[in-house]
Formats: structure tokens, sequence, C-alpha cells
């Protein structure tokens, strides 16, 4: 004698599983994604050329002032200071990034350029700026 008993449940598919199936189902769209991504990776870095860092270190006696700092090190007057122009200060404030180090009393000013001695100059120039016109006395 049948029973009416319902069938059960088919188990849930992962999305995992539905996109390895679907991988494997269209090989040539992955080669053709994976073709292009590599296509784009090499212009973008032909295009983009090298980037090189370069970072200034301050260091502070009052960890209390690091904070303080590190907000100064992203005002305009200090890039127009360190730049000259207002549109090399916009630029060099583009490329450069001011982080306190963790467990120390020191701020590492980095800026980034295409060539790496001019990424060192303009890290020096930032930080003699930040020293001649926001440093604490």
């Amino acid at each position: 004698m049948a029973t009416d008993a319902p069938d059960p449940p088919c188990a849930p598919t992962s999305t995992l599983d539905r996109c390895c199936g679907a991988a494997f189902r269209h090989p040539r769209c992955v080669a053709a994604g994976a073709v292009i991504g590599l296509a784009l990776a090499v212009v973008g870095s032909l295009i983009m050329g090298p980037r090189y860092e370069a970072t200034a270190f301050l260091e502070f006696s009052e960890s209390s002032d690091l904070a303080t700092a590190e907000a100064q090190l992203s005002f305009p007057s200090l890039f127009r200071a360190a730049a000259g122009t207002d549109e090399a200060a916009a630029d060099l404030a583009h490329r450069s990034r001011a982080k306190i180090r963790k467990g120390s009393r020191l701020i590492a000013i980095t800026v980034a350029h295409s060539e790496p001695s001019s990424a060192a100059q303009e890290a020096d120039r930032l930080a003699e700026a930040y020293l001649a016109t926001l440093a604490p006395n």
C-alpha cells in the first residue's frame, strides 16, 4: 500500500556550487574574462608607469601632539608652502599621506611620485614646511 507522503525537499544548492557549475558550462566566457582582465592590467600598468614612495619622519617629544600634528599635515597651507603653486599643492596633497606610527612618537609623511628622487625631495620639503610653519615650539 502506497502512502501519499510528499517527496522530501531538494537540498538547497549553494551560490558557490551554482557559480562553479556555470563556469564549467561556459569555459570560453571564463577564459575570455581572464584574458580581458589581464589585458586591462597590462594596459593600466603601461599607462600609469612606475610609482615610487618616499617617507620622511617627524619625531615628537609628547605623544599628545601626534593627533594634532597629523591633522595639521593635511592643511592646504602646508602643501602650498611645500609646493609653491596652487596646482602643485593640489597635486602634492593628492599624492601624499601622513600617518602616526603606532607605539611610537613618530609621524610618517609619505609621498608618491614617478621618480624616486622627486618623491624623497617632496617628502622632505613637506616635513620642512611643517617644521617651519606649524610645529609646536
